[in-house]
């Protein structure tokens, strides 16, 4: 009986630890322009994404690619969306989103933080 105290104990003491910066996965955001005939809703085009990078990298490198589509960033008129991945395989879902033949997609900028992609490539100096 006392170890069953104990053991509730312990688990109610025991806190969750951060991970120390060194050890995060570091991530990349890709904003990439669609060029269709069409303009394409946010659902159409995350679904064909989804996919081809499925498809094209395997479940595992899709896994631990931690791709993801950022759907507050996606600019109908523009059509312009923001994809979220992990530094080491970055350069995959790149190739990757460039063998759909739908339509085609042009990556106008990489950056490591929302702020950095967000730039507008004519402000710069």
């Amino acid at each position: 009986m006392n170890k069953q105290k104990n053991i509730g104990m312990s688990i109610q003491e025991e806190k969750l630890k951060t991970l120390m910066p060194t050890l995060r996965v570091k991530k990349r955001f890709i904003r990439i322009k669609i060029d269709s005939s069409k303009k394409l809703s946010f659902e159409d085009i995350a679904k064909v994404l989804n996919e081809q990078v499925l498809y094209f990298m395997g479940a595992l490198d899709f896994s631990q690619s931690g791709f993801w589509i950022l759907k507050d960033q996606f600019d109908f008129d523009k059509q312009e969306l923001i994809v979220k991945t992990t530094v080491t395989l970055k350069d995959k879902v790149i190739l990757s989103l460039s063998l759909i033949e739908n339509f085609t997609i042009d990556v106008k900028r990489v950056s490591g933080t929302l702020k950095g992609v967000r730039k507008d490539e004519t402000n710069k100096k």
